[in-house]
């Protein structure tokens, strides 16, 4: 869907105009059913690995960084 920008006069052109989009609500609330889907359902079935760190209280990005570069210094240390 487009919306004339306001201000203009004549709207004649493609700079003319702006997108609003609806897309946002409904691909947050699938974003929102698969996860309680996978949360609920999927990992009852098939536990998660130490490695890995989703979906695991305590563990984020910074974890997963954190644990990436210990075992790439200690790579590096290895072949020194």
């Amino acid at each position: 869907m487009f919306i004339s920008k306001s201000g203009r006069i004549f709207s004649s052109g493609p700079r003319d105009f702006r997108l609003n989009s609806l897309a946002s609500f409904p691909i947050k609330t699938l974003e929102r059913m698969v996860d309680g889907y996978v949360g609920d359902e999927t990992l009852a079935l098939v536990p998660l690995r130490p490695n890995q760190h989703a979906y695991q209280a305590g563990k984020s990005v910074e974890t997963a960084l954190h644990h990436s570069v210990v075992r790439g210094e200690k790579a590096f240390d290895w072949q020194l």
